[in-house]
C-alpha cells in the first residue's frame, strides 16, 4: 500500500497536478508511513516484551534448583 501511495504522488507530480491533488496524495502517502512505523513499534515491543517474560521464568527456574 505505502509503494502505491508513493506511486500515485510521484505520478501526480511528473503530471503537474494541481496543489489539492497533491496535498491529498502526500496526505495518504503520510499515513500509510505512520502506520508501517506504528506497525514496526508494536512488533519490537512485543518482542521485547516476550523476551523479557521468557528471561524471568528462566531467570526462577535457576532460583528454585
Amino acid at each position: 500500500m505505502l509503494q502505491r501511495a508513493f506511486a500515485t504522488l510521484d505520478e501526480l507530480i511528473a503530471r503537474d497536478a494541481d496543489m489539492k491533488a497533491l496535498f491529498i496524495a502526500e496526505s495518504r502517502q503520510n499515513a500509510h508511513r505512520i502506520n508501517v512505523f506504528a506497525d514496526g513499534t508494536w512488533a519490537m515491543l512485543s518482542a521485547l516484551i516476550a523476551v523479557i517474560g521468557l528471561h524471568g521464568l528462566a531467570f526462577l527456574k535457576h532460583q528454585s534448583i
